[in-house]
């Protein structure tokens, strides 16, 4: 499935993972000095789980789980990078989850949540969060791209930041979910704490005649997402719940009735 792959596991395939902390004190990096990579995954417990992941405690501490360096599509998280299986009962606690190159997917517990991924009863608290990517950000606090996936039961992001920024195809960050693109959100939901939410993009012409730029900025917040569902505009999506929901609105940059537009 992957073409790289970094944690203590690099793939989680139908077994299951439990009852585990990982007290992590080393930064986990995933560099690439050039060339193109379709998929690298990094997080704590496995880059990919296609298996069971319950009641595990990340403590990232002062580390960072990072990927750069290399184009492609890159998804890290505190758990798992990507998630196609089941992760229940699980926390991350401190530390830096940063994708900063290709398109980014950067989130809490998973980066991309996909179809048969699903994710109940999870915790982060005191991390940030940052997909700085040169072909699209997603980040999200707990989720940062819910692809068909399933989210359910009560969910906590406490104390977060998450950043979501590039340069060309758009940014997109949530307090749980950076995007929900056909996925399924269901249960209690929220954000609170002492963190912030940003969603920062910008082009250029080549031919130089303008420049675009577009930041939103959210403020710490005790919103759930049923009350927050996306809050942006030109091509910059932020929310306390859901950066943007794809499930209800047209894909692209069209502000919905409950987004305001960002003047440039």
């Amino acid at each position: 499935l992957t073409d790289d792959c970094n944690g203590l596991f690099e793939q989680i395939s139908g077994g299951t993972v439990e009852n585990i902390t990982f007290d992590v004190q080393t930064t986990i990096t995933n560099t690439y000095e050039s060339g193109t990579y379709p998929l690298v995954c990094a997080g704590a417990v496995a880059g990919q789980n296609n298996g069971t992941i319950a009641n595990c405690d990340v403590k990232l501490n002062n580390s960072t789980i990072k990927i750069e360096e290399v184009s492609g599509q890159h998804r890290a998280g505190g758990i798992v990078g990507q998630n196609d299986g089941k992760i229940t009962g699980c926390t991350v606690t401190g530390g830096t989850i940063q994708v900063e190159c290709g398109l980014a997917f950067a989130g809490g517990i998973a980066g991309y949540n996909s179809s048969g991924g699903e994710i109940t009863n999870c915790t982060v608290t005191g991390a940030a969060i940052i997909a700085d990517g040169d072909s699209g950000a997603i980040a999200g606090g707990l989720v940062g791209d819910n692809n068909r996936g399933n989210i359910t039961g009560y969910c906590e992001v406490k104390d977060t930041s998450v950043t979501a920024q590039n340069n060309w195809m758009g940014a997109f960050a949530g307090g749980l979910v950076g995007r929900n693109n056909s996925g399924t959100v269901t249960g209690t939901y929220t954000y609170t704490g002492s963190g912030t939410l940003t969603a920062k993009t910008g082009w250029e012409r080549l031919d130089k005649y303008y420049k675009h730029m577009a930041t939103v900025s959210v403020p710490n917040s005790e919103n759930s997402y049923t009350n927050t569902v996306g809050d942006g505009g030109n091509m910059a999506y932020v929310g306390t719940g859901i950066g943007c929901d794809f499930t209800s609105k047209p894909q692209g940059p069209q502000p919905a009735d409950n987004h305001k537009t960002i003047s440039p």
